[in-house]
């Protein structure tokens, strides 16, 4: 019987080697909610990996609705089973590739991590200027028609991040 009330994230990956382990072998699918909050509250504090991410994708975690819709958890600190987007690191375990850190939002592919650069909504955040789009803004040779960005902004500044490869994120 493990010793301890933590799951075994070595077991998730299929990779525990001890009988005896002091950890929780339980499997993935049938975490209870405490267990599941405990697992979302220490992934950010593991390196990432690929395999364990695939894990943790299959358990189909939403986000939760207080914390990202009405600004706030009811529940304890830590104590959430559901995503709370804070940072790039927790986004990345969550399955997101990009990060906007002038926002606080997480992003799957560089199209819409784009999109959501040219708002007015992050623009405004950003206190860079808006530009409305044209037609031209969408041609095939890039957003600003010139093979540019269209504000002028560098991919991967500080408040737009790839999380693509990356050990754990920022």
């Amino acid at each position: 019987k493990a010793a301890r009330n933590a799951v075994c994230f070595r077991y998730f990956e299929g990779r525990c080697k001890f009988d005896d382990c002091k950890f929780l072998h339980v499997s993935p699918s049938k975490l209870t909610h405490d267990e599941r909050a405990q697992v979302l509250r220490e992934l950010p504090l593991r390196e990432y990996s690929k395999k364990l991410a695939e894990v943790i994708a299959g358990l189909n975690i939403p986000r939760c609705k207080d914390f990202h819709q009405r600004g706030g958890c009811k529940r304890p600190a830590g104590k959430c089973h559901f995503w709370h987007l804070t940072d790039a690191t927790v986004a990345r375990w969550a399955g997101f590739d990009f990060w906007c850190n002038t926002c606080s939002k997480a992003f799957t592919s560089k199209d819409q991590m784009m999109e959501h650069k040219a708002s007015k909504m992050h623009c405004q955040k950003a206190g860079i200027p808006f530009r409305t789009l044209t037609a031209r803004t969408y041609s095939s040779r890039g957003r600003s028609g010139r093979g540019g960005r269209g504000h002028g902004q560098q991919e991967d500044s500080e408040e737009a991040v790839s999380l693509r490869g990356r050990g754990r994120g920022r």
